[in-house]
């Protein structure tokens, strides 16, 4: 019985699909059986970075959600592996992976770093370059307007403070707080910095 279009169709996606995975066999990673400790979240980075090369070029970054998910637990180790257990989607799995490997980073200190950043002696070129290395530190990507513009106040407040103990002491911190509270918190600090200066005027009179 001759192939009616739509097998046609099917059999040369699928046809295509293998084609795209074979291809792509050369970019796939190692197994990832990293112990989460000092000195792996750069390996684990790197294999990320491959994994998601081949993710592109294989076709799956467009396959289905529980496929992918499938394809990631098979370049995990057993040890790993048990730590993803019960995450039911991809971006789930993948978020628990980078949990594991990647330090957390205090994001409001990391954009003061990109806010102090000067040319001096670079060309421009390198410049740029300088600047697109450390945003990319900086989790600028699915914002909405509304994060964007909190995030753009609490850097504006960090940069515009006169007082660089003030500024020091909000940066120690994490940086889970909204503008306001960052906002009441110099407050509070400023408060005590002029009473600790009335009373130091007060001892010397």
């Amino acid at each position: 019985m001759a192939e009616t279009p739509e097998q046609i169709g099917e059999r040369r996606a699928a046809e295509t699909a293998s084609r795209k995975l074979k291809d792509a066999a050369h970019l796939l990673p190692e197994k990832l059986d990293l112990e989460p400790e000092e000195g792996s979240e750069r390996a684990y980075k790197n294999w990320r970075r491959r994994w998601n090369d081949y993710l592109d070029e294989s076709g799956l970054a467009t396959a289905v959600d529980v496929r992918k998910r499938r394809a990631l637990f098979g370049r995990v180790g057993l040890k790993i592996s048990d730590c993803l257990e019960g995450k039911e989607t991809y971006g789930d799995t993948i978020d628990a992976l980078d949990t594991l490997y990647v330090k957390k980073r205090n994001e409001l200190f990391l954009r003061h770093q990109a806010m102090k950043i000067r040319q001096k002696e670079l060309d421009m070129r390198k410049f740029g370059l300088l600047i697109r290395e450390k945003l990319r530190l900086c989790k600028w990507a699915n914002r909405t307007a509304k994060e964007a513009e909190e995030d753009l106040a609490k850097i504006i407040l960090i940069e515009g403070l006169t007082a660089g103990s003030i500024r020091q002491r909000l940066l120690e911190e994490t940086d889970d707080r909204s503008f306001q509270q960052l906002l009441d918190q110099a407050e509070v600090l400023e408060q005590s910095q002029r009473q600790a200066l009335s009373f130091e005027l007060c001892e010397t009179m």
